[in-house]
């Protein structure tokens, strides 16, 4: 569902699937003060999706991320009527001056087997 970011298995469609998904962060207007950007898959009410679906970057307090971008996937048995989304989280230490933005966010998938 594009408007909610959230995949429901088809009626009958329960199976194994797929996704991928890639996440970027622009923190060019913030110091050097350390940053993180995360991306999980969740399923069903929000419950991470377990090994293999979340990444994370950081840096140091002395370091500067310019332009983070990262990248997980996520393989399951699901059942019609499930769901699965991307959550992303994104912090700058100390976000003085400036603002962290989210710049580019695709996610995909397929079904691989019934």
């Amino acid at each position: 569902n594009p408007t909610t970011g959230v995949f429901t298995v088809p009626t009958d469609e329960g199976g194994k699937y797929f996704f991928a998904a890639n996440w970027g962060c622009d923190f060019n207007s913030i110091g050097s003060d350390g940053e993180r950007i995360e991306i999980r898959f969740s399923n069903n009410a929000g419950t991470p999706a377990g090994r293999g679906g979340t990444a994370y970057y950081m840096t140091t307090s002395t370091a500067n991320m310019r332009y983070g971008s990262i990248y997980t996937n996520y393989m399951a048995s699901l059942s019609a009527g499930d769901e699965v989304a991307l959550q992303g989280y994104w912090l700058d230490v100390n976000a003085v001056g400036g603002s962290a933005t989210v710049e580019d966010c695709n996610m995909v998938g397929f079904k691989v087997a019934d």
